[in-house]
C-alpha cells in the first residue's frame, strides 16, 4: 500500500481516493444513526440498509449524468461538452464511462440516491409522505449528526 496525495495505491493499480472513503463512512454513519433511531421508534431498521443500498447505484448513475449534462466551464474550454462525452463514451480517460477520473456531482448523486430510494420504498409497500419512517430516521440522523437545532427539522417529526 502506497499513500498519495490524493488516494491509496493497492496492488501498484487500484487508487482510492480519500473523498470516496470519507462518503463511504458517513454514509454509513448516517445509515446506522437512521437505523437505530428507527429500531428506537419500534420501526424496522433493515429498511434504512435497504434503501441505501438501492440508493448507492442510481446515485453514481445521476451523479456521472449531471456532471456530463452540466460540464464545468474548464471542461468547455477544452472542448468536453456533453456531445463531446457521447462521442467519446467509452473514453477509458476522460470519456462517459469513465467515473474513476473524476467528474460526479454532488445534485446528481442526491437525486439518484432519493430515486433509488423512494423506489425502495415503493417496492416494499413502505409510506414515501411526510410521515414516512425511513425520511424522518434520516432527517433526525442528519440534524444529529450535523448538531442542528431542532426547529429546523419541523417537517421530519413522526406523529
Amino acid at each position: 500500500m502506497e499513500f498519495q496525495s490524493e488516494h491509496i495505491v493497492l496492488f501498484n493499480t487500484l487508487q482510492i481516493r480519500y473523498y470516496g472513503i470519507i462518503i463511504v463512512v458517513a454514509m454509513l454513519i448516517a445509515a446506522t444513526v437512521a437505523a437505530r433511531l428507527a429500531k428506537r421508534d419500534g420501526r424496522d431498521p433493515d429498511h434504512v440498509w435497504g434503501a441505501l443500498t438501492w440508493a448507492i447505484i442510481p446515485a453514481i448513475i445521476l451523479s456521472r449524468l449531471w456532471f456530463i449534462f452540466t460540464p464545468s466551464r474548464e471542461l468547455l474550454a477544452q472542448g468536453m461538452d456533453t456531445a463531446w462525452f457521447f462521442q467519446n463514451f467509452f473514453n477509458t480517460q476522460n470519456g462517459a464511462i469513465a467515473i474513476w477520473s473524476g467528474g460526479l456531482s454532488i445534485f446528481g448523486a442526491v437525486l439518484g440516491g432519493g430515486l433509488g430510494a423512494y423506489v425502495y420504498m415503493r417496492r416494499n409497500k413502505l409510506p414515501v409522505g411526510r410521515g414516512s419512517t425511513l425520511r424522518a430516521s434520516c432527517c433526525r440522523s442528519v440534524r444529529r449528526l450535523g448538531a442542528l437545532p431542532t426547529t429546523s427539522t419541523r417537517n421530519c417529526t413522526v406523529r
